[in-house]
């Protein structure tokens, strides 16, 4: 019998079942301390995930993973799988009803909970080197003092992750969980789970969900469709600029400017 591959924590189906599935909670404790830099006493998820075919499908909006920690701050967790020009001002948005919500009707604003944005991110989204980024607040003319706001984000970027010196020594515990989710590095993995016995846990967890034909099928269902996407998206550019080129040589404009302009190849743009 042919062994399945292990479940991909990339896929953001895959990686909301695991993290945010009831019982799960230490893993996601054990991450979250490493990445905020402090003990993380209790954490609770505030609503279970059941994976539905429903899911799979959803073109708009986030698939996240929300937790309350130490009953002070709110955690929301994603994994974005597909680089999205618009994501920081989703995630601004996202931020912002989250915390619209946490206060009822008639109560103080004291009692509204700070939230924490987590997005990990498989591919480069910011220009600098640094594979995590810590958004705050500052003041324009003293950028060392930080403002208590509402609203924190982090940013981790695994193909910077992957690249960096970082990944080859694992010694903070932050970078044995980055390898353990980015899954590309096997000798990492285990040499995460040697120096981290909540990571071999998790290891051991993730085989398990291996073997659950529901959630493997939706893994690749998943798949597909982010696939589909990005093609469909590929042929709607390619198909503009064939437009575009279409146009210029009406107007008859010279095959290497437009060439340069589209960036098809001269041969391309003779066939339209």
């Amino acid at each position: 019998m042919t062994k399945r591959k292990t479940l991909s924590l990339k896929n953001d189906l895959v990686f909301k079942e695991f993290f945010g599935r009831r019982g799960n909670e230490e893993y996601l404790k054990d991450f979250l301390s490493a990445l905020l830099k402090r003990k993380i006493n209790r954490i609770q998820i505030q609503k279970d995930f059941s994976m539905s075919r429903e899911n799979v499908t959803r073109r708009h909006g986030i698939l996240d993973i929300r937790a309350v920690v130490d009953d002070k701050k709110i955690i929301n967790i994603e994994m974005q799988v597909s680089h999205k020009e618009d994501f920081l001002i989703r995630a601004e948005y996202y931020a912002s009803k989250l915390t619209s919500s946490e206060l009822k009707v008639g109560e103080a604003y004291e009692k509204i909970k700070p939230v924490i944005v987590v997005a990990i991110l498989n591919y480069n989204f910011f220009e600098f080197e640094e594979y995590v980024s810590e958004i705050v607040s500052v003041f324009k003319s003293h950028k060392e003092c930080e403002i208590e706001t509402m609203h924190k984000y982090y940013f981790i970027e695994l193909p910077k992750y992957r690249k960096s010196k970082n990944a080859k020594t694992l010694e903070s515990k932050l970078d044995q969980w980055l390898t353990f989710i980015d899954g590309e590095d096997k000798k990492g993995e285990e040499v995460a789970m040697a120096k981290n016995a909540v990571i071999k846990k998790a290891q051991e967890e993730l085989d398990y969900l291996t073997g659950d034909e529901e959630i493997a099928r939706l893994e690749e269902l998943r798949e597909k469709e982010v696939k589909d996407r990005m093609a469909i998206e590929k042929y709607g550019m390619l198909k503009s600029k064939k437009e575009i080129a279409k146009k210029m040589k009406k107007l008859n404009i010279d095959l290497i400017l437009i060439s340069k302009s589209t960036g098809l190849s001269k041969d391309e743009i003779e066939k339209i």
